[in-house]
């Protein structure tokens, strides 16, 4: 089926190669494969080690399939036949990600309802389809597939419907195997080689590709995941997506008696230490490049079922993180450029920015992906103005790249060139130090943060400077010059922004130049800074992915005029101070049952972000 028949308009491919493996070798190349293809039998059913969720479950049996903000509704016969609402969710749907929610419900209506889209989708797309069998969806689907093969069997043994399910099974994995190097590096061609391995161990008249499929996934090791443990596109959540990919292939591997590959079980403690780094003092994951901190959860679940050491990091050095550890408060900070490569358009321009959490209570937060809202969420959530951290002149300290755009049309992020982190721990608290010159092309200025952390968590200070870099000086007043003649004498703004979780209430105390914090549980914190002018505004808060909630930022705003770089830098100061004493609090536990639920702000409700792109 062509895009056009289908009515939605999939992603054209890029030039002339892009052109003729989509409309010609593609198509030739999955023909011949499926000639040849025979139906086996599997020899082993094994579920993952995560469950799905039930209540997704309930919804995908009544018809209704929701990604992000996007919802189709309709039986298996017509699901596949309707044009899809958005990209991601045409991805998701493809990749058969609902189908571990569905065997969540362990329920005979619930496995013939997932039999049933198993068998519509062959009937629909057995022919080459460019996103349907584009090698990272196909990747994926046959891993959710084998995993949850019980629930997608045909009820008939030896029936048409098993045959045509096994063949596939066979197809697909002539596939992935053969189209392994067009994987992206990172969660994708983890995946594929994961998936590889799996085929060959689980699918009948398979065996022969065990070899290949093990020098594939070393490949990919090698390739795909960073020597601190972390994912190529820095985002914690690919970071606990590839520990569960491994994860999985070791429990089925030792289930079917097979070898797992040398490089696999210490890739696994690796991975498992940029884990456990990644959780906060609740155990939630910072949204940082795309992440949600929903897969605390799923994190927790797999660092108790690997049974790898509980090995604490204060830095990924190749992931790009500082990590500071006080008492019962955590704060994480990004110390790196946008990734690049296949994740430049998916990166964030986030460095220098961090999260910090107190106890269960998420405190300052980024506002986290809107990727799945769509629209202007997408754009938006990756700018710099959408994370704790600096910024100056309106702009992100990425360099957007307009002529990179992704599939949907997003550019892909370039920088800071330069960025240079240190980090060092006293018997008083940690310090991370931190600097980039993603400014220095447009206003030639350096930006650097320092912060610290006491060691019992109750004080938290930063110090954030701009300087005119070494050699800068034309830039600066190239732009100050540019400014309109009524803003040049408080020069190029900046602001500093804290965005706060929505169950963070703030209230500013004007007198005073102060923001009190209080949070859910009682505990309270106050915010004081001096150099510049201290404000609340809107914010949004993404990370929970169920949708936008509305929150507050403290910003603390200023300019840089000529006259205030006399001495060469701008310094604000600033600092979180915990208020009363922590034994008198409720227990994190109490505090939980004691509230209640905030439901998210619907997509209609908040259709747009609260600040500008």
């Amino acid at each position: 089926m062509t895009a056009e028949q289908d009515g939605f308009e999939y992603p054209k491919p890029r030039g002339l190669t892009g052109w003729l493996r989509a409309n010609t070798l593609d198509p030739r190349a999955l023909s011949a494969i499926m000639r040849n293809a025979e139906p086996q039998l599997l020899r082993a059913q094994i579920e993952p080690i995560e469950n799905g969720k039930a209540e997704l479950g309930l919804r995908v049996l009544g018809g209704s399939y929701r990604c992000g903000a996007a919802e189709l509704r309709g039986l298996p016969n017509v699901i596949w036949k309707k044009p899809p609402p958005s990209l991601e969710w045409a991805e998701w749907m493809h990749r058969f990600d609902w189908l571990a929610d569905l065997a969540a419900l362990g329920d005979v209506r619930a496995d013939r309802h997932a039999a049933d889209l198993a068998q519509q989708w062959l009937k629909q797309f057995q022919e080459f389809h460019p996103l349907a069998w584009r090698p990272d969806i196909a990747a994926r689907r046959l891993w959710n597939w084998l995993s949850f093969a019980a629930q997608i069997a045909p009820t008939q043994s030896g029936s048409p419907e098993e045959e045509r399910l096994l063949s596939s099974i066979w197809t697909h994995a002539e596939w992935i195997e053969a189209r392994q190097d067009r994987l992206p590096v990172g969660v994708a061609q983890v995946q594929g080689a994961v998936t590889m391995v799996l085929a060959a161990a689980m699918v009948e008249g398979r065996e022969g590709i065990g070899a290949r499929a093990g020098e594939a996934l070393t490949r990919a090791i090698d390739g795909g995941i960073l020597p601190d443990g972390g994912a190529p596109s820095r985002s914690p959540i690919d970071t606990v997506a590839i520990f569960s990919l491994l994860l999985n292939l070791r429990r089925h591997l030792l289930v079917l008696e097979q070898q797992p590959v040398t490089a696999l079980l210490p890739t696994i403690e690796r991975v498992s230490a940029a884990v456990r780094f990644f959780q906060m003092s609740s155990g939630r994951l910072p949204v940082f490049h795309g992440g949600d901190e929903g897969a605390a959860a799923q994190a927790d679940l797999l660092l108790t079922r690997s049974q790898t050491p509980a090995t604490l990091l204060g830095a990924l050095p190749q992931s790009g993180y500082l990590k500071m550890q006080g008492g019962r408060v955590s704060v994480i900070m990004d110390v790196a450029s946008a990734p690049e490569g296949a994740d430049a358009t998916r990166g964030h321009a986030s460095c220098l920015g961090f999260e910090m959490e107190s106890g269960r209570r998420r405190m300052v937060v980024n506002c986290g992906s809107g990727r799945l809202l769509g629209g202007d969420w997408t754009h938006v959530g990756r700018l710099s103005a959408a994370h704790s951290t600096l910024i100056l002149d309106d702009r992100s300290c990425a360099q957007s790249l307009p002529d990179r755009n992704d599939p949907a049309g997003e550019p892909a992020f370039r920088g800071p060139r330069e960025v240079e982190s240190e980090r060092s721990e006293e018997l008083n608290g940690v310090w991370a130090l931190a600097s980039h010159n993603g400014y220095v092309n447009h206003a030639g200025i350096k930006s650097t943060r320092r912060l610290f952390l006491s060691a019992d968590g109750g004080d938290f200070r930063g110090e954030d400077v701009f300087e005119v870099a070494p050699g800068g000086e034309r830039a600066f007043r190239k732009r100050l010059n540019a400014l309109p003649g009524n803003q040049r004498a408080t020069g190029i703004p900046f602001a500093l922004r804290f965005h706060l979780h929505p169950d963070v209430a703030p209230e500013l105390v004007t007198d005073a130049d102060a923001v009190t914090l209080r949070l859910p549980h009682g505990e309270i914190w106050v915010m004081r800074q001096s150099g510049g002018r201290l404000a609340l505004e809107p914010s949004v808060y993404l990370g929970e992915g169920r949708g936008p909630r509305q929150t507050q930022q403290v910003v603390i705003n200023g300019g840089l005029a000529e006259t205030g770089l006399a001495e060469k830098s701008v310094k604000i100061r600033w600092a979180l101070r915990r208020v009363g004493e922590i034994s008198k609090l409720p227990s994190d536990a109490q505090a939980l049952l004691a509230l209640d639920p905030v439901e998210a702000v619907g997509f209609e409700a908040l259709d747009k972000p609260p600040f500008g792109i």
